[in-house]
């Protein structure tokens, strides 16, 4: 196997393996340029070349914590679910799928030390990275993380049928008094305020601001990145962004008003947001959260599928000390 390993490839290198099942919404270029634009640090792009062709992608940020040098992928503070290494699907004959995998990646992370003598190296990868061997073998330590994500291929009234009794009935119940709808750009500045104040009430701080909310949508627009509101008699009471990729669609930040009348909106943002996704042709939903403690109880009343991610960290030294950082900056 011949592999060849280089930064800043052309956009168009870039966007196709961006294109393919195995990235996700955040690996978009115009996403990536939106971050780099809003966090001040330049947006590496390295590609891997497999016998030719372009067959790994991935995007990270080089961040200095104080003496250190971190090299994070995803950085904190920008709601990014996961970012890590995209596959073109491209990785030679299926017989040597998983060895190519494996040599391209150790090699790859031998190069990133070799190129950026990092104290702390970060990698939060998507749900159709498996195989993370090439990590624990270049002693990074693991963790599992976790999502859901279902098929909603299903029409509207069986995939009703599959939710919890409790979820079937406060939709039904309450749909004459809830509506929701998609808005633009000037329900971010709203949406922003929700998400805000629920995390102040736990004594958080939401990272992304309404400038970065506002970029994302004017970079990538509604067919990726979709702000909804959930309106009762009383007006606009909460809202959500939807974003796109391919066939899945996830809800990404959502809250509604604290003071909200007593009807069951976030259910209602969260069904109507899988209808609209069932709408445009998407095939999977995700719902982000289950990494939240205090979120499960009542996600898992919509009876999705558990998935799992990763996040792999190697730090040396006082590099552990960033990493915790890290952790509470909201990595």
């Amino acid at each position: 196997m011949k592999l060849e390993i280089y930064e800043s490839p052309g956009r168009k290198t870039w966007d196709d393996i961006a294109a393919t099942r195995f990235s996700t919404v955040y690996h978009q270029s115009r996403w990536l340029d939106v971050l780099s634009a809003a966090s001040g640090l330049p947006t590496s792009r390295i590609i891997v070349d497999i016998n030719g062709e372009a067959s790994i992608g991935l995007p990270f940020c080089v961040r200095q914590l104080g003496p250190l040098r971190a090299v994070l992928s995803p950085p904190p503070g920008f709601g990014i679910e996961y970012l890590g290494p995209m596959i073109a699907g491209r990785m030679g004959e299926p017989r040597r799928r998983e060895r190519n995998w494996i040599e391209a990646m150790e090699r790859l992370l031998q190069w990133i030390g070799e190129r950026y003598h990092p104290g702390l190296v970060y990698v939060r990868g998507a749900p159709f990275i498996r195989d993370v061997r090439p990590f624990i073998w270049r002693a990074y330590r693991v963790k599992p993380l976790y999502t859901y994500r279902e098929d909603i291929s299903l029409d509207a009234e069986r995939l009703l049928a599959e939710f919890d009794k409790s979820v079937r009935s406060d939709i039904l119940r309450s749909a004459s008094k809830v509506e929701v709808r998609a808005g633009g750009r000037e329900l971010l500045r709203e949406i922003h305020a929700f998400v805000s104040a629920r995390y102040r009430a736990t004594k958080e701080k939401f990272g992304p601001s309404l400038s970065y909310l506002t970029s994302l949508y004017d970079a990538l627009g509604p067919t990726r990145f979709q702000p909804i509101g959930v309106y009762t008699e009383k007006g606009l009471e909460g809202g959500a962004i939807v974003t796109f990729q391919g066939n899945e669609a996830a809800f990404w930040q959502g809250a509604v008003d604290p003071n909200h009348s007593r009807l069951p909106l976030t259910t209602h943002l969260i069904w109507q947001s899988i209808q609209l996704a069932k709408s445009r042709g998407c095939s999977r939903f995700e719902l982000v959260g289950a990494n939240t403690r205090r979120l499960v109880s009542f996600k898992s009343k919509f009876t999705f599928d558990l998935e799992s991610f990763f996040e792999a960290a190697l730090a040396k030294g006082p590099a552990r000390l960033a990493f915790a950082a890290y952790r509470r900056l909201g990595g």
